[in-house]
């Protein structure tokens, strides 16, 4: 087998999927994309907090925050007061959040449409086995996990944060 050859496969594969995920955002840059996604399931949350898991500066972070804030999106917390605080989702925000992660994970279904059962199973398996030696981190994990749908892949069935928890439990 041309390793070569696979590995550009692969390569090529991975920029048509985000090519296609990008476009199931439009019209939002993918990093609001992440934040919405990230804030409907974990806020509250800071743009301090927000900033690695997008991979972007504080400062950028802060910008993003503050457009989900003017477009009705996202609120900060009542009876905070400043820039640096959490937020929520309003029911707008949860509404476009919740519409998003179908287009989104509608654009990966039907990329798995030419596979059979048994070939997405092993796909499966394969999957899981590509992402666990990835994982450097929590905080690579959640950077690499900001666009999924963490009720459908938590615990147990998310080989990314298994990989972030057995690190830390080797580490202490």
């Amino acid at each position: 087998m041309n390793e070569t050859l696979l590995a550009n496969k692969l390569g090529v594969a991975v920029a048509a999927l985000v090519e296609q995920a990008e476009q199931a955002c439009a019209p939002l840059a993918p990093s609001v994309a992440a934040a919405l996604l990230w804030l409907q399931q974990w806020a509250p949350c800071t743009a301090t907090e927000l900033a690695p898991i997008l991979g972007l500066t504080q400062p950028t972070a802060q910008r993003i925050v503050d457009g989900l804030i003017r477009d009705g999106l996202a609120a900060r917390l009542p009876g905070s007061h400043g820039r640096a605080v959490p937020v929520r989702l309003t029911p707008k925000g949860n509404r476009t959040a919740k519409a998003l992660q179908e287009r989104r994970l509608s654009t990966y279904v039907q990329a798995l449409a030419p596979f059979g059962t048994a070939d997405r199973k092993v796909l499966h398996r394969l999957l899981d086995a590509l992402l666990r030696p990835m994982v450097t981190g929590r905080r690579y994990a959640r950077h690499v996990c900001r666009f999924c749908d963490h009720k459908l892949c938590d615990g147990p069935l998310c080989p990314v944060g298994c990989a972030a928890t057995e690190l830390e439990r080797r580490a202490k």
